[in-house]
């Protein structure tokens, strides 16, 4: 079947030939509730561009092979609720243009995140373990959607949000442990709709009037 470039499955445990699949693009085991873990050879799919993973709540880890898929636009996580790390290489991940994570229990972004060149959208609604975002994230250029809503221990943002130069919708609502933003926020020239209603902001900075 080395024609195949799409595939459903729903199983517990995925059958070790599935990485003999060179020309897969599309892997989709949605709501595979069973499902513990990705083997470490689904690094092997290089040709894989879109795998949904969401609703697969007992997915405890991703290996760290994941890394090596450098085709891979569209990673969905959605409600993968035992899910706490993404693995460190994550950021080796280069293609990545939309990361959707929402109602995880991850507690951190990988430091090497901000290596993502291609991220456009990034969807975290709903990680309540999630405490900060890491240093370098900043790095993301191309960044043009942030949903943060509902990450009810989120603490701070990064100080270097002004970097985030393409950034148009910036979504905090719920986030009631954000007392404050970043002075350095009115350089964010792109930002088109900010939603932070539910959150312990005490005031706006000052550079607010450059948005």
């Amino acid at each position: 079947m080395r024609a195949l470039k799409e595939l459903s499955l729903d199983r517990k445990q995925l059958p070790s030939s599935l990485c003999l699949l060179k020309n897969l693009k599309e892997l989709i085991l949605k709501g595979c509730k069973r499902l513990v873990e990705l083997p470490e050879s689904i690094g092997h799919l290089t040709g894989l561009a879109f795998l949904n993973l969401k609703g697969c709540k007992n997915l405890s880890r991703l290996p760290r092979g994941i890394a090596n898929l450098k085709s891979l636009e569209i990673l969905h996580l959605s409600r993968c609720l035992e899910l706490e790390n993404l693995p460190e290489e994550f950021g080796d991940m280069i293609a990545l243009k939309e990361l959707i994570a929402d109602r995880t229990a991850i507690k951190q972004l990988p430091s090497s995140f901000g290596l993502l060149k291609n991220l456009e959208e990034l969807t975290l609604e709903g990680c309540t373990s999630l405490v900060e975002l890491p240093e370098g994230i900043e790095h993301l250029k191309v960044l043009a959607f942030l949903d943060l809503k509902g990450c009810k221990n989120l603490e701070s943002l990064p100080r270097n949000i002004s970097n985030f130069i393409s950034v148009r919708i910036l979504r905090l609502s719920g986030c009631s442990k954000l007392e404050e933003l970043p002075e350095e926020m009115g350089n964010m020239i792109a930002l088109r709709e900010l939603i932070a209603d539910g959150t312990a902001i005490k005031q706006v900075p000052s550079s607010f009037g450059l948005l």
